[in-house]
């Protein structure tokens, strides 16, 4: 059972009160279900029910605790404190209802399924979800919202078994909020129910297209294994399977050679041609498949734009003098010559001082282009998230030659954390510091024109690129006394100098910051606020067990809609 009584959970309960108290008033027929406390106290209970549940998800990530309370509450509070007049009330009210029923269905869901063993418990899980489908109907909710609940079970069970060992149920339930939210987005585009600026069009049908590639590429290769009669999932995470793992290059047939009742047959006879034609052909297949999804998003694009994407691009890139292309070439630059000064030689304690090398190249990279010209930012971060994404899913198929030269960089630098599936710590570090700037850009009219919108486009630089590694260097090299609490049983290992240094960078950051904008000259009472915002997010990276590089940075997004 995940203990309740952790810091964590006292400082999420400590963001519920502010959030509801802090939120305006919203104007009479808002919309249902109401705003208020009912959905997120919804959302509390079943989170939190999930939590003390005796049972954890066979495939959710070893050595950390379940994180559904603090990874269930960061989505719909961001919503709920959204300024409605920068978005409007409709699309508020629309990515509100998503993000609280996501939550709370798949909390029911992990209830039912497998988070308590009472047949009671889970009865009244399933009377739970049948209620709340009932007040759905009885507000006359959309339509959209049923799919979109039933799709988010959907790609946290996903999440869960394709990739394996790769999230906490937090962490999966996080995601899925996130596809939901992107395919509720997407749907109003093709519908013609929001009219999205070009760059927008981009990002968002890019980035989408990126996850249908992931998508397509990830389930080929689970129907292969199927078909070679290997077991659906690779997740018996032993010692010798996680070494595997990470030196292997991708997941590792489980108990290899041997099922539950003897040697494992090929199914030589039913197993498609191009499966045992050899590598070659098999990388040409998982080739043309990505191609084909390439194609269908660009061709998506062009649709929606009237133009060809990559015309459009160029014209964006050369406009106005070219500032954008001159950034391409300054990443180039800091690329080309920072990887090569990366450390590739450390003990085994110095593998996560090491890894924040890679938060400094993201300083260098984002800053300049976050002060100068944060809407190519928004663009340059869905770009790399897509590259990622795609490139990740190869990865995991085991298409060679990529695989085994993408792993052998990335085992380098590989934690507990990443000895699943999925190797996903570039991915959150790049997530991390791109969701306050894509939030800006759609939340604030895709730009900063207040020391509230610079200091939340600034929430992921400042926490993860900047303050994350601060307390890491420093709480390695001078942290002796560690903070008392307890992460998932265990004494935590944080320590409060590393938290002291967190704190301190980030307020450093933000007050340049401010001043190089002009907006240094706010009011005492928000300064105040901004301090207590940055001791939150200090206090959560030192009480959660989860990945912080997602889940800090929207928080605090959270706490800074407080100011």
């Amino acid at each position: 059972m995940d203990t309740l009584a952790t810091a964590e959970c006292g400082l999420t309960l400590a963001l519920y009160a502010a959030s509801l108290a802090a939120a305006p008033d919203a104007p009479a027929g808002w919309g249902t279900p109401p705003p208020g406390t009912r959905p997120l106290l919804a959302v509390l209970l079943a989170t939190w029910a999930a939590q003390a549940a005796p049972g954890r998800d066979r495939d959710a990530r070893r050595g950390a605790g379940s994180g559904w309370l603090a990874s269930g509450a960061v989505l719909p509070l961001l919503v709920y404190g959204l300024p409605a007049e920068d978005v409007g009330w409709r699309a508020k009210e629309a990515g509100f209802r998503v993000a609280w029923l996501s939550a709370v269905l798949v909390a029911l869901f992990h209830l039912a399924h497998c988070g308590a063993r009472r047949v009671a418990v889970r009865a009244a899980a399933v009377a739970a979800a049948g209620g709340l489908v009932i007040f759905l109907h009885r507000y006359r909710a959309d339509r959209q919202l049923y799919l979109l609940s039933c799709l988010c079970v959907g790609v946290y069970v996903a999440c869960m078994r394709c990739l394996a060992g790769s999230f906490t149920e937090g962490e999966a339930l996080l995601m899925s909020q996130l596809a939901s939210l992107l395919l509720y987005a997407v749907y109003h585009y093709a519908t013609g129910g929001f009219e999205p600026s070009q760059l927008r069009t981009v990002m968002v049908v890019g980035v989408f297209g990126a996850l249908c590639i992931g998508t397509a590429v990830l389930g080929m290769h689970a129907a292969e294994r199927w078909w070679r009669g290997a077991p659906p999932a690779p997740h018996e995470e032993d010692a010798e399977h996680a070494q595997d793992q990470r030196d292997g290059g991708g997941p590792q047939l489980r108990r290899r050679g041997r099922g539950a009742d003897g040697p494992i047959q090929e199914k030589k006879d039913r197993a498609p041609a191009w499966l045992m034609a050899g590598e070659a052909k098999r990388t040409a297949v998982y080739a043309a498949a990505t191609a084909a999804g390439a194609a269908g998003t660009f061709g998506a694009m062009a649709h929606l734009l009237n133009e060809n994407p990559f015309v459009w691009l160029a014209n964006y890139t050369l406009a106005k003098r070219g500032l954008a292309l001159r950034f391409v070439v300054y990443y180039c630059v800091v690329l080309a010559v920072g990887l090569p000064l990366s450390p590739t030689r450390f003990s085994a304690g110095a593998r996560t001082v090491a890894r924040k090398y890679f938060h400094l190249l993201a300083l260098l990279m984002f800053i300049p282009t976050l002060m100068l010209k944060v809407r190519f930012l928004a663009l340059a971060f869905s770009v790399a998230f897509a590259v990622f994404v795609v490139v990740e899913s190869l990865r995991i198929a085991q298409v060679a030659p990529l695989a085994r030269a993408v792993t052998s960089v990335m085992a380098t630098y590989t934690d507990e954390k990443d000895l699943g599936t999925a190797v996903l710590t570039h991915i959150y570090l790049l997530l991390g510091c791109s969701s306050p700037v894509w939030y800006i850009f759609i939340a604030h009219h895709g730009g900063i024109f207040s020391a509230k919108s610079l200091l939340t486009a600034m929430a992921g630089v400042a926490v993860t690129g900047l303050g994350d590694a601060c307390a890491s260097v420093v709480g390695t090299r001078y942290g002796g006394v560690k903070w008392p609490w307890r992460i998932a049983g265990r004494p935590c290992r944080k320590s409060i100098a590393g938290s002291c240094a967190m704190f301190a960078s980030m307020a450093a950051l933000q007050y340049f910051a401010l001043y190089a904008y002009g907006f240094q000259a706010l009011s005492q009472a928000s300064w105040v606020k901004l301090l207590c915002a940055n001791v939150f997010v200090t206090l959560m990276e030192a009480a959660t067990d989860q990945v912080d590089n997602l889940l800090l940075p929207l928080m605090h997004i959270v706490t800074l809609q407080l100011i």
